[in-house]
């Protein structure tokens, strides 16, 4: 996470102020014409203090779904919860959403026990599941993506360079690594991640004006556990002006869509402002002519960027739902394919179980247009 310290004197305001205006102009804007479009269907909330298995359901940062069943991460490192849950859907509304199972990862192998998992993202594959951890960055425990079937015991894991361990020449920020995680369209066996913020020292966090921000996209081949591709993707700068002292933009989720192109969720973060303090954005990011950063122990501005195109900026269905509040949203997924044929999206937000204020868990339902 960032912090941002804001001293509110006139002299500060005045540049803070010249600094917005000269990068207002470099946002990702939408395009008339976005190569995607999306409808608002629905939105489901988990009441507050709702329980299962004597587990309070919340700070869930990742989602799936398969065949009717939604498939939900809890990122707390002392309780690392994996929920299986039925959602039934009727009309393009969300009838209900009925948990069904639950397990902790440190109770079904005590392997887990000595490791910091900090549970972002989540895939089903092949009856079993990829996850990505963050680990614990400044208690120097590395972060990780590895497979475990399905009652949790754990069966492998990749392989990560250097630059996203603990103590090299670059390594990750703390609470900034592994957010996302995507299944490659034509080889199962390879496996697609990003980080959420820029290496130490592969560029800056993302604050209220222009900077270099980088994040690095990595595909790893699960048979081998080795890296195979990488390429760097650059982060949008915080748009709303923070009423606290803190403020944050990353990447939380990916989705493998074409041969190269990527979905990609921005999530920024700006304290203070209550159910307004999150931004969230859609983007398609396209890696062909981006240039190669795999084995590059730190990244340079001469690199050429994986180049985005904003397609939904989640302010525009803000009104649509019924809770008028886009909230802290981490987990992304394809849904049910809809009666018209179309593709739809799910996302589910972690409500951090309140420790930022009064947030909710929600589940939005999206229906997706492609030309």
């Amino acid at each position: 996470m960032t912090y941002l310290s804001i001293k509110f004197n006139s002299k500060y305001f005045l540049l803070i102020a010249f600094l917005f205006l000269l990068s207002s102009c470099s946002v990702t804007k939408k395009s008339k014409n976005p190569s995607l479009k999306f409808n608002f269907l629905d939105e489901y909330v988990i009441p507050a203090e709702t329980y299962f298995n004597d587990e309070e359901i919340g700070g869930l940062s990742g989602v799936d779904y398969v065949d009717g069943k939604l498939f939900l991460v809890d990122d707390r490192s002392s309780k690392p919860i994996i929920y299986e849950a039925d959602l039934q859907v009727n009309n393009q509304q969300i009838d209900s959403l009925v948990f069904m199972r639950s397990f902790n990862l440190k109770k079904t192998d005590r392997g887990f026990q000595s490791i910091a998992l900090d549970l972002e993202s989540i895939r089903y594959k092949k009856g079993n599941f990829w996850l990505t951890s963050e680990g614990y960055i400044t208690g120097e425990k590395n972060p990780s993506i590895f497979q475990i079937d399905d009652q949790g015991k754990f069966l492998s894991e990749v392989e990560l360079p250097s630059y996203f361990q603990v103590g090299g020449e670059n390594q990750p920020r703390n609470n900034g690594v592994f957010e996302a995680l995507s299944v490659d369209l034509q080889d199962s066996n390879l496996i697609w991640t990003a980080t959420e913020l820029p290496l130490k020292e592969d560029g800056k966090t993302p604050i209220l004006w222009n900077r270099f921000t980088p994040v690095r996209f990595s595909q790893f081949n699960i048979t081998t556990g080795q890296i195979e591709k990488e390429f760097a993707y650059s982060l949008d700068r915080v748009v709303k002006w923070p009423l606290l002292p803190f403020v944050i933009n990353g990447v939380t989720e990916i989705l493998a869509y074409q041969n190269n192109r990527f979905l990609v969720l921005e999530r920024a973060f700006s304290a203070g402002r209550g159910e307004k303090s999150s931004r969230v954005k859609l983007f398609l990011a396209d890696l062909s002519e981006a240039d190669s950063s795999l084995g590059l122990e730190v990244l340079n501005k001469k690199l050429q960027l994986a180049e985005k195109e904003l397609v939904l900026d989640f302010k525009k269905i803000r009104k649509q739902l019924p809770s008028k509040i886009i909230d802290n949203i981490e987990g992304m997924c394809f849904g049910p394919k809809l009666t018209n044929g179309n593709r739809s999206l799910l996302l589910i937000s972690d409500n951090n179980f309140n420790s930022f204020g009064d947030q909710i868990t929600q589940l939005i339902w999206l229906e997706m247009i492609e030309d």
